[in-house]
């Protein structure tokens, strides 16, 4: 077995049995869900489509370390629920991590919706990937079981853990990019605005770049309050370095 696709879940049963076909096109794949207490029918579907079920602590982090440790592969792809492989995903895997200095990768970024400010947002993500080696999470990054377990894998932090492995990653070598792009579900942008969610993206980045903690930042991830946008500065100068 030379891949192992691990998908973190929690209540994901619209999405996994898609999510898992796309990753059954490399018949040998290990397919692996790491589930962190789903209360809908995200298990039974997944075992239906002949995933592994591995119930894990809650946290995304948490969850991708427990499915590393019981992955067999030796290469490691790290795969959301709500995203989809593209056709030939395991040979682009083994082409990337092949060249040398390359520690770990990702796909190209495609949204499945129709409007132009995703094409622009899919431009933009392939010059942050290309150009400062920075894929995330919804990209589907990639690494041999080497190089996962040389970084000590995923900080279990309740936010930002894929920014996290990838800056420890960089330290190590190269990230590479693939030449084929995943699928990603539009609906948290439909959930919150486009123009919100955008908002709260690049802020949560920029205040994490800031020094501002991932445990700070969880606190407004999961409250969301109304008036996020006005109180934003002050919360980043109040809690910066804490």
């Amino acid at each position: 077995m030379k891949i192992s696709v691990i998908i973190p879940t929690v209540n994901e049963a619209e999405n996994i049995a898609a999510c898992i076909r796309r990753a059954r096109l490399c018949p040998s794949a290990q397919i692996i869900v790491a589930d962190g207490g789903s209360v809908d029918q995200t298990i039974s579907n997944a075992r239906l489509c002949g995933a592994e079920i591995f119930p894990c602590r809650r946290g995304r982090g948490a969850q991708m370390n427990c499915g590393a440790e019981a992955a067999a592969g030796e290469y490691l792809l790290f795969l959301h629920a709500d995203t989809l492989l593209p056709d030939g995903y395991e040979m682009e895997v083994e082409r990337v991590l092949s060249k040398q200095d390359t520690v770990a990768g990702a796909f190209h970024f495609s949204v499945d919706d129709r409007r132009m400010f995703f094409r622009i947002l899919e431009k933009a993500v392939t010059v942050r990937s290309t150009w400062f080696g920075l894929p995330w999470g919804d990209q589907a990054i990639f690494t041999t079981r080497r190089a996962f377990n040389g970084a000590g894998g995923f900080s279990e932090q309740p936010l930002m853990e894929d920014v996290d492995f990838i800056l420890k990653m960089k330290r190590t070598g190269r990230i590479g990019l693939a030449s084929s792009s995943v699928l990603t579900s539009a609906r948290r942008w439909q959930k919150l605005g486009v123009a919100r969610t955008m908002f709260l993206n690049q802020l949560f980045l920029i205040s994490y770049f800031a020094g501002v903690p991932p445990e700070r930042l969880a606190e407004i991830y999961y409250r969301m309050p109304k008036s996020v946008h006005a109180k934003w500065s002050t919360f980043i100068n109040n809690n910066q370095g804490r």
